[in-house]
């Protein structure tokens, strides 16, 4: 399956992963145009009988697949083909999606494995989420950047790193804090939070940003969040995972639970999954998820 309008999808690229597929009983080809049709998609592939789904996209089209996926027998072999592509190259395949095609047979070859996923609930709606959750500084950023998509294709990590220092600033200097709280314990004032089911939390062009080094793909939520509106403490996580050095900045607060995680504020926030704005919201549930069987030609964990 193939988004063709992901940032790093060319029709040459289709057209490598059909070769390299040409020996392993390829089903079909299918380019979806938008969520439902990729869900659609998937549904469709594996009610032919598909032992393993090959997606080539960005984390958010991944994590559509995922969401079809997860529970079932039919693994998941995601290549990347968007612009960052956080869980692809976690699990282990290379960024350039040339190189990744050339490691599909190895994938094919190599035994499935299981990876935890989490679960993000906004107003009703719960998404499957593959990587990381944020809330505040990175989700105002992601927001900006999705709704500017020539800038996005344009400066890439540069745009991401200019919304930060804009509109993630601005989200983080709201008023009046927000409340959070781990099944149903006592709550706590936070201004942001970031939370990873899997590692990297994200990539800075070849640079893994390893903010949480605690997450482990076993379904548990690692968390990191501000407990004061400080420019400061955040340019201090950054600062940290790019160095590889572990542990919390001064003014956050962080931790790992098998349990879920509530947000509430009296102002919309803004959430953001895999990369992928959700909107705005007052009341915010992170929870483990599924799992889904993947393939990936090496075992990075």
């Amino acid at each position: 399956m193939v988004n063709p309008r992901a940032t790093r999808t060319r029709p040459d690229l289709v057209q490598l992963v059909e070769r390299a597929l040409s020996g392993h009983d390829l089903i079909s080809t299918a380019v979806p145009q938008d969520a439902v049709a990729t869900r659609a998609a998937v549904a469709s592939a594996v009610r032919a009988g598909a032992t393993t789904v090959i997606v080539v996209g960005g984390d958010g089209t991944i994590g559509l697949a995922a969401s079809v996926l997860a529970g079932s027998e039919v693994s998941l072999l995601p290549l990347p083909g968007g612009s960052t592509n956080v869980f692809a190259r976690g699990l282990g395949w290379p960024a350039d999606p040339a190189a990744a095609v050339g490691r599909i047979t190895d994938a094919l070859e190599c035994p499935a494995r299981r990876v935890g996923l989490g679960s993000v609930t906004i107003d009703g709606r719960t998404t499957v989420a593959c990587v990381n959750v944020g809330v505040g500084v990175d989700a105002a950023a992601v927001d900006w950047v999705e709704r500017h998509p020539r800038v996005k294709q344009r400066l890439r990590h540069l745009a991401v790193a200019g919304a930060v220092a804009g509109p993630g600033r601005r989200a983080m200097r709201r008023d009046r804090p927000l409340r959070m709280s781990i099944d149903s314990g006592p709550g706590v004032q936070i201004y942001s939070l970031v939370g990873a089911w899997a590692r990297p939390y994200a990539y800075a062009g070849p640079w893994a940003l390893d903010v949480l080094p605690t997450a482990a793909r076993d379904g548990r939520l690692a968390w990191m969040a501000l407990t004061r509106p400080s420019t400061t403490s955040a340019l201090g996580i950054v600062s940290t995972a790019l160095r590889g050095g572990h542990g919390t900045a001064s003014g956050t607060i962080g931790g790992t639970t098998g349990s879920a995680v509530r947000i509430t504020a009296d102002d919309p926030f803004a959430v953001q999954a895999d990369g992928e704005p959700l909107g705005r919201t007052t009341d915010l549930r992170i929870a483990p998820g599924p799992s889904v069987w993947v393939r990936t030609p090496a075992v990075t964990d």
